[in-house]
């Protein structure tokens, strides 16, 4: 029986949240972030294994660095601690001083700027590159 990450880690999270609710808020924050660490990981294992041109027929090569490149990306975005995000939630809880940002309008200010900042998206993209070309061997 296979039983995705994502679901053990949110069983693992739920039991330490009655446990300790400050390692429990940090591994549920944690949870989605680091399920896109694992597909990006997954995905550039499939790369890794499909990479050869007689199974380029079978395979799509440029979907499957499509997926790692779009997951790593949402894993490496999602982990800023900006409020909104998974980030906040974890840093927050490490830093407990960071909390009172939480209602404030500071991570609707921080969220436009992100998206106003020229090449931001291009950065993320470029190091989501660098670990799937790095996982390559490339």
């Amino acid at each position: 029986m296979v039983i995705p990450s994502n679901t053990l880690l949110h069983l693992t999270a739920t039991w330490y949240k009655f446990r300790s609710g400050k390692l429990g808020n940090i591994l549920v924050s944690a949870a989605g972030p680091l399920s896109n660490l694992a597909l990006g990981i997954l995905f550039i294992v499939l790369l890794k294994l499909f990479f050869k041109p007689s199974l380029s027929e079978v395979f799509s090569v440029e979907f499957l660095y499509l997926a790692a490149r779009i997951n790593l990306m949402l894993f490496l975005f999602n982990l800023l601690p900006i409020p909104p995000l998974d980030g906040f939630h974890v840093f927050s809880e490490i830093f407990p001083q960071l909390k009172s940002l939480q209602y404030t309008q500071f991570g609707l200010f921080a969220m436009m700027l992100l998206f106003i900042i020229p090449g931001f998206g291009i950065g993320l993209s470029r190091i989501a590159d660098l670990f799937i070309r790095s996982g390559l061997g490339i």
